[in-house]
This record gives C-alpha cells, sequence and structure tokens, in this order.
C-alpha cells in the first residue's frame, strides 16, 4: 500500500496506528498518544486512524472477491503508484519542497491524485498548505518555525474510477534540515 506503516507501526495505515509498548518494546498497542483527529466529528478519536481508511479497505476487499469470480477484464485492479522523488527528504525552512509521482491503472480508468498532511503522525506541530494538492505535481514551502529533525508526513492517494474505486498510497516524510 507504500503507507510504511510495517516498518514502523506508529506511521498509521488500514490497521490503524500504533505506539511502542512501554513495557515490552517487542509490542505495538493502541493508546491514547495514537488517536486522529475525526473530521466529522472534530474531535481526537481513539478509533479514527482505522476508520479513516475503512472505505478503501472495503472496496479493496470487494476488488478481491471479484478477481475470485471474474475475468480479468471485467474486475477492477489497483493503480500502481511511483515517486518521483526520494521518499524521505530533508529541507530547510521557507524552502520550496516540490512533490511529484506518478500512477497507472492496468484497466486504463482515470485517476484522482490528493496530497494530504498527516499531521497526527508528523513531530512538527503545525499545518502546511500544499499547492495544487489534486495533481500528480504538487509543492508546498517548509514552515519557517520547523526544527531541525521534525518531520512532516504526506501521503499520496490516488484512487481510480473503476468499480469498485480502488486507492493505492505513498507516503513522503520531509525532515526539518
Amino acid at each position: 500500500m507504500g503507507l510504511g506503516n510495517l516498518e514502523n507501526p506508529q506511521f498509521g495505515g488500514w490497521g490503524g496506528r500504533l505506539s511502542q509498548s512501554k513495557t515490552n518494546p517487542n509490542r505495538w498497542e493502541d493508546g491514547e498518544d495514537v488517536a486522529d483527529f475525526n473530521p466529522f466529528t472534530h474531535k481526537m478519536d481513539l478509533a479514527y486512524p482505522q476508520t479513516r481508511w475503512l472505505e478503501a479497505l472495503q472496496n479493496d476487499f470487494t476488488a478481491r472477491a471479484d478477481w475470485c469470480v471474474k475475468g480479468f477484464k471485467d474486475a477492477n485492479h489497483e493503480p500502481t503508484i511511483k515517486l518521483n522523488i526520494p521518499s524521505n527528504l530533508s529541507a530547510e525552512p521557507n524552502s520550496t519542497v516540490k512533490l511529484s509521482a506518478t500512477a497507472i491503472d492496468p484497466d486504463g480508468h482515470n485517476l484522482k491524485y490528493h496530497w494530504w498532511q498527516y499531521d497526527e503522525v508528523d513531530t512538527y506541530r503545525g499545518k502546511i498548505s500544499i499547492q495544487n494538492a489534486g495533481d500528480k505535481n504538487a509543492s508546498f514551502s517548509m514552515p519557517n518555525d520547523i526544527k531541525k529533525g521534525e518531520t512532516i508526513h504526506l501521503i499520496l492517494d490516488v484512487k481510480d474510477s473503476g468499480t469498485p474505486q480502488l486507492t493505492r498510497y505513498l507516503r513522503v516524510v520531509i525532515k526539518g534540515k
């Protein structure tokens, strides 16, 4: 899926976000420190790290069921995304960070790009504004108050226009210099 959460469960993904246990470093668990902001209730929500991905997850499951009973041409398949930049970047305050990716759909469906800040995962506590967030090429200005080592996590989701609509993701982590 490209979210990097298997390498770091704190990053979040279809299974939610987890924190490392204070008593057992080999265990990752839910907790108050891994709540995400729920835009529907306007509150931090312990379930939202999982439910934010629910539509994409259910659509993926539906497509997989279709693959069991339909021929390739009659079933939808997920887009493939490739970053045209490194997935880990460093940038100076006030500099412009350029984002770029390419996606293809094996079924020839139209694709919709969306870059967004996963700010609950960031170590930088502010918000950024992404220019051209709906395009494959986007950019933003590094905040002037970002400290060296603080991170900003940007997610690119790409959705196809098939049925069910399938989504794939990539994450870019930008560290302040």
